[in-house]
């Protein structure tokens, strides 16, 4: 569950990478709304906490 965890907790940092990457660079990037959908479904289903959820879902919303 540890390295679940791990896992979860870098692809939800990615997130924020890939939403703000030009579509140019990485042929079609993910929008805000996705990066924040695909957080949720990690909180639900536990691989995140609900504070790191907030944590970035705020930070995602900062970069619109």
């Amino acid at each position: 569950m540890e390295q679940a965890n791990k896992v979860a907790r870098a692809l939800a940092e990615d997130l924020g990478v890939w939403v703000t990457s030009p579509a140019s660079d990485v042929g079609s990037s993910v929008s805000p709304a996705e990066g924040i959908r695909e957080l949720g479904r990690l909180r639900d289903e536990g691989l995140i906490t609900a504070d790191e959820f907030e944590a970035k879902k705020d930070e995602l919303l900062r970069r619109l």
